[in-house]
C-alpha cells in the first residue's frame, strides 16, 4: 500500500482505537457499578437479617415469654409454643401443634402433640382424610401460612372437599395453619421426639384470621428458632391458600 493509502487508513485506525478505548472504559464503569451494587445489596441484606433477628427475639419478651429454650425439655418447649400461640391469637380458643415423625420414612406420619378446645379432633380429621390446611402447612420446609377464610364456601370445598365437610360437622368455619420448618437439618434427627410441623388455629366464624400474615411469619420463625436452637428460619411472605 502506498503512502496515500496509509494516510487514508490513519484516521480510520484512530477512530476504531478511540471506539475500543471508549468501550473498555464503559465496561470498566459498568463493572465498578456492579461491584458497588453488590456491596450495597449485601449491606441491605445484612441489615434486614439483623432487624428480623432482633424482631423475632424481642417478640416473646414483649409477651412475657422466654426468648429461647436451650435448657428446657422438649415437652416444656411444646408447652411454651402453645402458650405463645394462645397469647398471640387471644380470641381463638382452639389451638394445636401438629408434629411429624422424623423416622417414618418417605410417608409422613402426623400427630397432635398439644392442643386446646376441639382442635385435636379437627387435626385428627385431617390426618385421617389426608387433606386440609394443617397437612399442607406441615409439608412445607419454610415459614408460611395456609389460611382457610371460609371452609363452608365453594373455594374451601374445592381445596379440601372431604375436610371441609368434616370441619362443618365439628363447628369449624375458618382456620390458620403456620408451617414450622422441621427438616432433619434444622431440628436434628432424634428417635425420642417428633418435630413440630405446623401450628393450627381454628375458629367458629368465617374470616377469623384475615390480617394475620405478619404475626404468622413472626410466630413461625420464632418457633422454628427455639425448637432447633438455630437462627430464625427464612420467612416466606404470603399465604398459599
Amino acid at each position: 500500500m502506498g503512502r496515500g493509502g496509509e494516510a487514508a487508513q490513519s484516521p480510520l485506525r484512530a477512530r476504531v482505537r478511540a471506539e475500543v478505548d471508549a468501550s473498555r472504559a464503559l465496561r470498566r464503569r459498568a463493572e465498578d457499578r456492579a461491584r458497588a451494587q453488590r456491596g450495597y445489596t449485601a449491606t441491605v441484606d445484612r441489615r434486614a437479617r439483623a432487624q428480623r433477628a432482633r424482631a423475632v427475639n424481642a417478640w416473646p419478651s414483649a409477651h412475657g415469654l422466654v426468648a429461647h429454650a436451650d435448657t428446657l425439655r422438649y415437652e416444656d418447649v411444646l408447652a411454651l409454643v402453645l402458650e405463645a400461640a394462645t397469647a398471640l391469637y387471644g380470641g381463638c380458643r382452639s389451638v394445636s401443634l401438629t408434629s411429624i415423625d422424623q423416622l417414618s420414612g418417605d410417608q409422613c406420619s402426623y400427630s397432635t402433640v398439644a392442643s386446646t378446645g376441639e382442635s385435636g379432633a379437627v387435626d385428627a380429621a385431617q390426618y385421617r382424610l389426608d387433606e386440609g390446611p394443617c397437612i399442607d402447612a406441615a409439608e412445607m420446609d419454610l415459614v408460611a401460612s395456609v389460611r382457610a377464610d371460609d371452609l363452608a364456601s365453594v373455594e374451601g370445598a374445592r381445596f379440601w372437599p372431604r375436610f371441609s365437610e368434616a370441619a362443618g360437622m365439628l363447628g369449624v368455619r375458618s382456620s390458620l395453619s403456620i408451617s414450622v420448618p422441621w427438616s432433619a437439618f434444622r431440628v436434628g434427627l432424634q428417635a425420642d421426639q417428633h418435630a413440630v410441623g405446623a401450628i393450627n388455629f381454628y375458629g367458629s366464624e368465617a374470616h377469623a384470621f384475615d390480617r394475620s400474615e405478619v404475626q404468622a411469619a413472626m410466630l413461625g420463625a420464632w418457633v422454628g428458632s427455639i425448637l432447633s436452637g438455630r437462627e430464625p428460619a427464612e420467612v416466606y411472605e404470603g399465604t398459599p391458600a
